[in-house]
């Protein structure tokens, strides 16, 4: 009998429980979060393929840029940061030939893509994170733009229906 009662003075303390999660930030702050991630996520692979694109050479053509063209190229000089010259691969290393002991310049050597798609992912994924909280706020914002939009039309509707 003894021995059950020192061991019940000895027992630890149960832990705390976690504080719950509220409903708002399970309904509304979590999926806005990953909704945000996702489209920072489409928006930095958009503007990658196409520094990619306009690293290739392309066949000449006497046709003006269509004004979607001027406009996604002018959103992306205003969303993006601009980085050397290397274009989309301006933060993957490459491998460097010969080492440099008498201080002649070093070359780097010739990689491919495929042999870097690790880098270039966790390069991608952490402009994304940076990037989520303006994507989130131009969700916001368009999501109470959209329900302006529809309040003042209902408020119109129902004052032609009523009047």
């Amino acid at each position: 009998m003894e021995n059950r009662r020192n061991s019940a003075a000895y027992r630890e303390p149960l832990a705390p429980e976690p504080p719950r999660e509220s409903s708002i930030s399970r309904l509304i702050i979590t999926p806005l979060t990953f909704v945000s991630f996702l489209l920072s996520l489409a928006l930095i692979d958009s503007h990658n393929s196409s520094l990619r694109s306009s690293l290739r050479p392309s066949p000449i053509s006497n046709t003006p840029p269509s004004l979607f063209c001027k406009t996604r190229n002018f959103l992306h000089g205003i969303v993006f940061r601009e980085v050397d010259g290397r274009g989309p691969y301006a933060y993957v290393k490459a491998p460097v030939v010969g080492g440099c002991k008498d201080g002649r310049e070093r070359k780097e050597r010739e990689w491919y893509y495929h042999s870097k798609q690790r880098h270039i992912m966790k390069a991608e994924f952490e402009d994304a994170f940076q990037m989520r909280n303006s994507v989130a706020v131009g969700i916001l914002a368009v999501v109470l733009g959209a329900f302006y939009a529809v309040v003042m039309v209902g408020r119109w509707v129902l004052g032609w229906v009523m009047g």
